[in-house]
């Protein structure tokens, strides 16, 4: 029977990561994170490496195609989508060796917290967690940015409309390579320039190069669904309990921002960049109806990803503040100096998680990145070009 405990809750989510190299810790369907280990003799670990020396080999790939290439900002947008791929695995790894005392630690404070009493309560935050991780990750597998073409990766329901969208735009991006008659040759030739312009044609290498795309694309989804995750549960409504309560939220807070740190970094940055992008694609011509609809799907997709990511993680600001309406309503023969303490802590106090300490998570964050993109925007428009690019896709 559920307990209503993180760890218990986050286990499905994390099995379905480690299918994609992320977070190999043993243990996540144990009842007790006394029970989680970390360790370097384990599949999982060898797993994890072998998926981040692929996403090694790609960006350097894509490196050595811009490099022999003119420099170009759309030949940048693959390079920065494999390298901020590689770079998640490895934090995730990174997090994967403190993960069991963060658990642990984890599981002590929500001892202390008061117990919730129904097992409705306790299987709630479960679910949430669960469609949260479907929704996203779901969405993420059908969205990826090419410079040839978008193509969409659903490995999950293959009967979406956005599935058929991608169907057809892959095909028309194979019947513009009619110097190929093999389709699925024309697909691979057309979408990885920078792995069939350094290797010649092969199959295998095309299936493989394909694989590791997809995973790549998970593991970008991942890192958005797991700071939503842990925005969500860190965040329960027992900060006006008492101070006691409140101090022990804060501890976590500290704990899991110290832990999460490079993980938030990455996945803010790159909402950004890739918003920046889309928006500048905005002004190309689109080459089918496929392509158009597609295109703004993933926009707004992308667009409302990001906003979720940001207010769920603002969340935990917003409810640090909430003891200030209990205190407002004190009255004033009941004011004394260890509701005056309190209500110093909450004031001054900033609870929540950041990027690194470069910024918080918070409300006006959001703010702040729609007023950044704005001003990027008219930066990129200056030096944007509507052309495509200079390598044949169906050279080979």
């Amino acid at each position: 029977m559920y307990d209503g405990s993180f760890h218990e809750a986050i286990g499905l989510v994390l099995a379905v990561g480690q299918c994609f190299g992320i977070m190999p810790v043993r243990g996540i369907y144990t009842k007790s994170p006394t029970n989680l280990r970390f360790t370097k003799c384990s599949l999982r670990f060898l797993w994890c490496i072998f998926l981040s020396l692929g996403f090694a080999a790609t960006s350097s790939l894509t490196l050595l195609w811009i490099s022999r290439t003119n420099l170009k900002f759309g030949k940048l947008i693959n390079f920065i989508f494999d390298f901020s791929s590689f770079a998640s695995l490895i934090c995730f790894l990174d997090l994967a060796k403190k993960w069991p005392k963060l658990m642990i630690r984890w599981k002590e404070v929500e001892k202390f917290l008061p117990e919730l009493k129904y097992q409705m309560d306790k299987q709630k935050m479960a679910h949430e967690i669960k469609m949260i991780a479907l929704w996203i990750l779901v969405f993420s597998m059908g969205k990826k940015k090419k410079i040839i073409l978008i193509e969409a990766h659903n490995l999950s329901i293959s009967f979406t409309a956005e599935h058929l969208l991608s169907i057809a735009v892959g095909a028309h991006g194979a019947n513009n390579c009619p110097s190929i008659p093999d389709p699925i040759r024309a697909f691979y030739v057309a979408n990885y320039p920078q792995v069939f312009q350094v290797f010649p044609y092969n199959g295998y290498l095309g299936f493989f190069t394909k694989f590791l795309n997809v995973c790549a694309t998970f593991s970008w989804g991942f890192t958005d669904v797991f700071v939503m995750i842990v925005s969500m549960k860190i965040n329960p409504g027992f900060w006006s309990e008492y101070r006691l309560y409140y101090r022990e939220l804060v501890s976590l807070v500290l704990i899991v921002d110290e832990a999460l740190a490079k993980i938030i970094l990455i996945s803010i940055s790159n909402n950004l960049f890739f918003v920046c992008v889309q928006l500048l694609r905005t002004l190309d011509k689109k080459p089918s109806f496929a392509h158009a609809l597609y295109f703004w799907m993933s926009l707004l997709y992308l667009i409302g990803r990001t906003l979720a990511v940001s207010l769920y993680s603002a969340s935990i600001n917003d409810e640090s503040k909430k003891p200030l309406d209990v205190f407002r309503a004190v009255p004033r023969e009941d004011w004394c100096f260890e509701v005056k303490r309190f209500n110093e802590e909450v004031c001054n106090d900033t609870i929540c998680l950041t990027g690194m300490k470069f910024f918080n998570l918070t409300r006006k964050l959001v703010l702040s990145v729609a007023g950044t993109i704005i001003t990027y925007e008219l930066v990129l428009i200056q030096f944007h070009q509507d052309d495509q690019t200079e390598w044949d896709p169906c050279m080979r």
